[in-house]
């Protein structure tokens, strides 16, 4: 399936573990961006349902004897500090991701010591497809590209980058205590 689009990524046995992580990565990596598509597509009524019952339940969760008219107020002055750490969070989830890819390919071909063009890469990936997603929402009912998301999403990627590689690292540094 993946292997005949790019058979230049894949070295040997397919079912080497590897090439079968490789592909998970591959698959999270489409996965998390179709999800932001999607997301972005929604029109804005949609969108600001969605996030005004998330956070209405949560107000509940915490306040059940709190008034209609409260629950409202309070859901739609909260509703833009959610809307953007739901940007930051699903980008850090993004950056992490597309690091972790990156990583991948770049051990695929022996470049231990290139994590600096790996940490770019997948920043410079992760900003590209913010800047492609707020496009995309000038073309969606009601929603509007930002400036402000981009670099919301943005600092969104470089965290996850961060929280990917240094994950990495100490794993890296484990097995190595562990094997001496």
């Amino acid at each position: 399936m993946i292997y005949s689009y790019a058979p230049f990524l894949f070295k040997g046995d397919m079912m080497k573990k590897e090439n079968i992580w490789l592909i998970i990565s591959i698959l999270l990596v489409i996965i998390w961006m179709v999800s932001v598509f999607k997301l972005s597509g929604e029109v804005s009524e949609v969108s600001g349902n969605r996030s005004g019952g998330f956070i209405s339940s949560i107000i509940r969760f915490f306040n059940n004897d709190i008034s209609e008219d409260k629950l409202e107020k309070l859901t739609e002055s909260l509703q833009p500090f959610v809307r953007k750490c739901a940007h930051f969070c699903l980008y850090a989830i993004g950056g992490f991701l597309i690091y972790n890819l990156v990583n991948c390919i770049f051990k695929r071909y022996n470049n231990k010591d290139s994590y600096k063009n790996c940490i770019l890469i997948s920043i410079f990936i992760g900003v590209i497809y913010a800047i492609t997603d707020e496009l995309h929402q000038l073309f969606v009912s009601g929603r509007s590209g930002e400036l402000r998301d981009v670099f919301i999403d943005s600092c969104g990627i470089i965290l996850g980058v961060a929280i990917c590689y240094l994950l990495i690292k100490f794993i890296s540094k484990k097995m190595v205590s562990k094997s001496l």
